[in-house]
C-alpha cells in the first residue's frame, strides 16, 4: 500500500508524514490482523493522506474525509478537523449535561481516534462483510 500525499504546503506534508511514520508500526500490525483474521487479501493500492479541503471537494464530494474504493483510501489524519466535524453536530441541540459530556469526549479525542478511522476504512476491504 502506497502511502500518497495531496496537501498545500510543506508544513501540511510534514505533519501527514510525521503522522504516518508514527503509527506504521500500528498500522502494519492491523493490516496483518485484518488479514488474518478477517480475510483481508488485498488492501487498496494507495492510502491518500489529503486535508479536508481535497478530501471533500477535490478527490470526491463527500461530507466526511475518510472513505475507501475497490482502489484507494482517502483520509484527513488532521485531528482538528474531525474534532471539528465531531462538535458541529452538536449545533443543533440544547445545552444539556449530555451535550456538554458528549462536547467534552470530543475534545479529548487522541490520535487513536485517527487510527480508528483508518481501520474502520481498512476493515471494508474484508470479504466477511
Amino acid at each position: 500500500m502506497n502511502n500518497l500525499y495531496l496537501v498545500k504546503d510543506d508544513s501540511q506534508l510534514d505533519a501527514f508524514r510525521d503522522f504516518v511514520v508514527r503509527n506504521t508500526e500500528k498500522l502494519e500490525g492491523y493490516q496483518s490482523f485484518l488479514k488474518n483474521e478477517l480475510a483481508v487479501c488485498d488492501l487498496p493500492q494507495a492510502v491518500i493522506w489529503s486535508d479536508f479541503n481535497a478530501a471533500t471537494q477535490i478527490i470526491r464530494e463527500s461530507a466526511v474525509p475518510a472513505y475507501t474504493n475497490n482502489r484507494r483510501m482517502v483520509m484527513t489524519p488532521d485531528l482538528a478537523v474531525w474534532k471539528e466535524l465531531y462538535l458541529y453536530q452538536l449545533m443543533d441541540y440544547e445545552c444539556s449535561e449530555q451535550t456538554q459530556a458528549i462536547e467534552s469526549h470530543y475534545h479529548s479525542l487522541s490520535e487513536n481516534f485517527l487510527l480508528q478511522i483508518v481501520g474502520h476504512e481498512l476493515a471494508h476491504w474484508s470479504d466477511i462483510f
